[in-house]
C-alpha cells in the first residue's frame, strides 16, 4: 500500500530526498475526521432526501439505522478530536 504524501517545508530535510514527506499520526487522525464528518453530511443527507419517504410509510427501520450510523460517526468523531488535542501538528 502506498504512503499518502504532504510537501516537506522543513529547509535541508535528512529524512526527505525528495520535496514530500509521509503524512505522520496527526495528519491520518486530522484525515479520519473529515472523512467522518463527510460520512455524517452523507447519512444526513440520505435522511433528508431517501428516509424521511420510508418515515410516511411507517417503516422506521432504515431511519433508526441511519441514526445509530450517525450517533456513531459522532463518538468517533469526538474520540479523534481528544487524540487530535494530544498530538502536536508539527510531528515533534
Amino acid at each position: 500500500m502506498g504512503q499518502l504524501l504532504v510537501p516537506c517545508d522543513e529547509p535541508g530535510c535528512s529524512r526527505c530526498s525528495t520535496s514530500q514527506r509521509p503524512l505522520d499520526a496527526y495528519g491520518l487522525l486530522l484525515l479520519a475526521k473529515v472523512a467522518g464528518f463527510g460520512g455524517m453530511v452523507g447519512l444526513a443527507a440520505l435522511n433528508r432526501f431517501c428516509l424521511t419517504r420510508l418515515l410516511a410509510e411507517e417503516s422506521e427501520v432504515g431511519i433508526r439505522l441511519s441514526l445509530l450510523l450517525e450517533t456513531s460517526l459522532a463518538f468517533a468523531i469526538l474520540a479523534l478530536v481528544a487524540l487530535l488535542g494530544r498530538l502536536s501538528p508539527l510531528g515533534s
